[in-house]
């Protein structure tokens, strides 16, 4: 029971913990703008999802915006 209770807990507080971020980016050889969209704690966590089993040397990164707080 106290599992589920942290679990409950965990949900309800993990927006206040993470902010929300818009990365613009390119896969080399593509001329086509890519947005896409993340929850995480800082930029380079939000990074980190983008390049989530991908070859860092295949994306070019061209902005990263943290969003307004709804």
């Amino acid at each position: 029971m106290d599992a589920l209770r942290e679990m409950l807990e965990y949900v309800r507080t993990y927006k206040e913990r993470s902010s929300s971020f818009t990365v613009q980016w390119s896969a080399r050889g593509q001329g086509t703008l890519q947005t896409s969209y993340f929850r995480a704690k800082n930029v380079l966590e939000a990074l980190d999802k983008l390049f989530y089993d991908r070859d860092p040397n295949s994306i070019t990164v061209f902005s990263v915006i943290m969003n307004p707080i709804t």
